[in-house]
């Protein structure tokens, strides 16, 4: 699950929050984000969650953000491998679960694209301690505050695309392998993870990218009602055991087989033996 909470320093809202997740999520992953947490409250945060989370604080009333595990979740973190930035903005973890190494990157993007563009070169600078070549599956998940379509992904307004924020992102999709999950999944849905009733507006935010090698095991991912938000979850079931149902999917096209010299020989040999 990613989950822009909107706060968590009153214990009232963060004990309501931590519960709800916990029965949605018996055993995975919580990526928050605008938690509002700070080192002093750091280890009364742990008891609360009563399981593995790690932080990348920020202040009592604005950002930070974290990556939880449900209790029984058998994941085991490279305590050396933890990268944070100094705003609580980004936090990446090297994780092994099942044998499959994962890179859980969470990503609380700032609002204007000018600090947009400042957090995600931090973020790309953060990637350097790690090496997304080395047999890793990337899971890249938060509130990216853009939107990549302003059809499918924004309803009212005057929704309009930052061009330089976007670019980048999907550098970096690129470099870690990574596709929006939900996208792949509902690739012509209208769905919305934040709402604002004055000016009404709704805006597709929120999103889980995951390693293209992961596509085949997903079972089910929607965006489901906020819950003490103004943002809504987003919750995605990974089956790597059972037989999962398909239905009917879009065939797509890997431009980047263009550039293939392999690729593109290999047609070409194929269209003239064909005749």
């Amino acid at each position: 699950m990613t989950y822009n909470v909107n706060g968590m320093q009153l214990k009232t809202k963060r004990e309501k929050v931590f519960n709800y997740v916990k029965e949605k999520i018996l055993s995975g992953i919580c990526f928050f984000q605008e938690c509002h947490s700070t080192l002093d409250t750091e280890n009364e945060w742990k008891k609360n969650w009563n399981g593995q989370i790690y932080f990348s604080h920020g202040q009592s009333n604005s950002t930070g953000c974290a990556i939880a595990f449900s209790e029984n979740f058998n994941i085991k973190i490279d305590e050396n491998k933890i990268s944070k930035d100094n705003k609580g903005r980004v936090l990446i973890l090297e994780a092994t679960y099942d044998s499959k190494k994962l890179l859980l990157i969470n990503l609380y993007n700032a609002n204007t694209e000018k600090e947009q563009l400042e957090v995600l070169s931090t973020l790309c600078n953060l990637l350097k301690n790690h090496n997304p070549d080395g047999n890793f599956h990337a899971i890249f998940s938060g509130d990216f505050n853009i939107i990549f379509d302003t059809v499918l992904d924004a309803a009212g307004g005057n929704p309009s695309l930052k061009k330089k924020s976007l670019a980048k992102i999907i550098s970096i999709s690129e470099s870690l392998d990574v596709c929006d999950a939900f996208r792949v999944c509902h690739p012509n849905s209208k769905r919305f993870t934040f709402r604002r009733k004055n000016p009404s507006l709704q805006r597709r935010l929120d999103y889980i990218f995951l390693s293209n090698n992961f596509q085949e095991y997903i079972s089910k991912i929607e965006i489901i009602p906020s819950f003490m938000s103004d943002h809504s979850p987003v919750i995605m079931k990974l089956d790597f055991e059972g037989k999962i149902e398909r239905g009917k999917y879009g065939w797509k096209f890997n431009s980047c087989l263009l550039s293939d010299d392999m690729f593109t020989t290999g047609c070409k040999n194929h269209k003239s033996n064909k005749k």
